[in-house]
């Protein structure tokens, strides 16, 4: 796939779907808790300068992807509301908005608010909260009970638990101790993945069988700014991590965006040397867990935690199939998900959102649909049968419940 091409699906994906509408369910699910009054009570001396505990926590934040929330914790308790179908991390914060943990639960460090016992209408109460350790813990473990999900799935979300737990430390990443989206300078980071897996299936003829050795994946980070930060340019930089710094970190992209939500987008990628028979004509690496460094235009630097988030941990390979009539015109077309390994998978507890985009045989965007929840996972029809020796591939775009984009990339 050529830079030009990626790109535009990149910022179409984007733009046409912002990470704060990510095709997320319209029911809210209330959280619930409380401060162990016991832990109150032996921390109330503390003094300025010791580290910080769970007795100092006076505020609830709330987010998803670039999606944030803060809610005061009066007398001790706390009620929040996050949207269903997404992944919250909840972080507490002192009085001056400074961090102090983490929740907890099933060595995950968010709640997937999937598999809901009363659909949009759960209310999850943790009841008292405590900080034994590092990590905040409820009294009541809401999966199994409000949250169902299958252990496979779990599994999935722990092994790229530690990325929300990156993101909460990027929450002031300017280092002047104001929380940055106080003053709408955040930046919201997003891991994004292009994988080419081979050929799509049409009628009978079944797509290409997927190994954990027959894909290519490209990798890159996004950053979106808040709306009071200024431009980026050609001039805008990516590096570290802090003690051990790449040398091949390039721009690949950006666009400013001042009259939306965000100032700008803005991508990188550490370029590799294309392996022989890579369809995808550059080799991107993945970036490594640790502290860098963005400056976005002179005489701003900002610190940001990276995760070693392994793509191969939380992928699912969406496989379609054509559908003709048998005069060479494709009616609609199916799809089936698994892990790389071939297990199965259910797609609506570990999606938030699908687009699908049909490219013909000019390198062309001859249709996008976004088909969740309108058109459902599984099938889509066309509202106009579509000439197959004019059609030449798709792409599957989808938001995990982290907020990370994928693309899943087939040809004819």
């Amino acid at each position: 796939m050529n830079k030009t091409l990626f790109l535009l699906y990149i910022f179409i994906f984007v733009c046409g779907c912002s990470k704060n509408e990510s095709g997320a369910g319209n029911g809210k699910v209330t959280i619930k808790g409380t401060i162990s009054a016991a832990d109150v009570k032996k921390n109330s001396g503390q003094k300025a300068g010791e580290i910080l505990s769970l007795a100092d926590a006076k505020k609830v934040m709330v987010f998803r992807g670039s999606k944030y929330s803060i809610s005061d914790i009066v007398n001790g308790s706390f009620a929040v509301t996050a949207d269903a179908g997404t992944a919250n991390a909840l972080v507490f914060l002192d009085p001056n908005n400074k961090f102090i943990g983490v929740l907890c639960t099933e060595g995950l460090n968010v709640l997937p608010l999937v598999g809901l016992s009363d659909g949009d209408n759960t209310v999850i109460d943790l009841q008292t909260l405590t900080m034994p350790g590092d990590s905040i813990i409820p009294l009541h473990n809401p999966f199994g009970n409000e949250i169902n999900i299958s252990s496979e799935e779990l599994e999935s979300l722990k092994a790229v638990g530690s990325y929300y737990e990156a993101l909460a430390k990027n929450i002031d990443a300017d280092n002047n101790g104001e929380l940055d989206i106080l003053s709408n300078t955040e930046i919201s980071l997003t891991f994004h993945f292009n994988i080419s897996i081979g050929k799509m299936g049409i009628d009978n003829v079944p797509p290409t069988d997927i190994t954990n050795e027959n894909y290519w994946i490209n990798y890159g980070i996004e950053f979106a700014g808040g709306t009071s930060l200024g431009p980026v340019s050609n001039s805008s930089t990516l590096t570290g991590p802090i003690g051990d710094e790449y040398n091949d970190i390039i721009l690949w992209g950006f666009r400013n965006t001042p009259n939306s939500n965000q100032s700008f987008l803005i991508s990188f990628n550490r370029q590799g040397i294309t392996e022989s028979g890579n369809p995808m004509g550059n080799t991107f690496l993945p970036f490594k867990k640790g502290i860098y460094t963005f400056t976005p235009y002179s005489g701003k630097d900002l610190t940001l935690h990276f995760s070693n988030v392994d793509v191969r941990d939380n992928l699912i390979i969406i496989s379609p199939t054509l559908k003709t009539d048998g005069n060479w015109k494709i009616v609609s077309v199916s799809f089936k998900y698994s892990r790389p390994d071939n297990s199965p998978v259910n797609p609506e507890n570990l999606i938030s959102d699908f687009m699908l985009q049909f490219i013909n045989t000019d390198n062309q965007q001859f249709l996008v649909v976004r088909p969740v929840p309108e058109h459902g996972f599984y099938k889509y029809t066309f509202p106009t049968p579509v000439d197959l020796s004019v059609f030449k591939g798709m792409d599957l775009f989808y938001y995990d419940l982290l907020g990370n984009y994928y693309n899943n990339n087939w040809m004819k």
